[in-house]
């Protein structure tokens, strides 16, 4: 993703890179990203925003929004089921946990 940009999902679930201000860009949370289900919409939010950066589409739809929004940032994903429970989690970024068992 370039800078000054973010993506948004339509109706018929095609991703789209949008440009942003040169203020709002400034004020884009640095947070990981979680994608979750709230008022009957799938959304995708970056840690320590008010509001989600994306919403709408299918579970599979956001979750692939999010995962690229942590790619883009190098940081982790958190996926939650409809009940707010965590699903799953990736990293994208420098992880200073290795996973357990790894050999370095």
């Amino acid at each position: 993703m370039r800078p000054g940009s973010y993506y948004k999902v339509d109706s018929v679930g095609r991703v789209w890179i949008m440009e942003i201000s040169q203020r709002e860009e400034d004020e884009v949370a640095k947070g990981d990203i979680d994608t979750y289900y709230e008022d009957n919409t799938w959304k995708s939010k970056v840690e320590g925003s008010s509001r989600a950066a994306h919403a709408g589409g299918t579970k599979a739809e956001q979750q692939a929004v999010g995962r690229q929004m942590a790619k883009d940032r190098k940081v982790e994903h958190t996926i939650r089921n409809r009940d707010g429970q965590i699903a799953g989690k990736n990293s994208y970024g420098n992880d200073p946990r290795p996973p357990t068992g790894s050999r370095g």
